[in-house]
């Protein structure tokens, strides 16, 4: 996590639930100093939605926590992978 941290990359956590995946991010985000905007996805979340999700978390300078990946359609999985990877 660190790593990814330092070179400004996204990180995925996948784990059972109650693991402690959301408190790490969150106490992340509160020692770094970052605002946290949480997520919750649903399956009609369409490409559009997610376009513009991310664009309004890269200009406001915010972390995001995406809860239900699992939920999201194959085409707008992909395009959040593609877009995470060019940011």
């Amino acid at each position: 996590m660190f790593m990814a941290l330092n070179e400004f990359k996204p990180i995925y956590l996948r784990g059972p639930i109650y693991t402690g995946k959301t408190t790490i991010v969150k106490t992340m985000s509160v020692r770094l100093g970052r605002l946290l905007v949480f997520l919750n996805l649903k399956g009609s979340f369409c490409n559009e939605d997610m376009l513009n999700t991310l664009q309004g978390l890269c200009q406001a300078n915010c972390w995001g926590h995406f809860d239900g990946l699992d939920l999201l359609s194959y085409d707008t999985l992909s395009i959040l992978t593609t877009h995470l990877q060019q940011v």
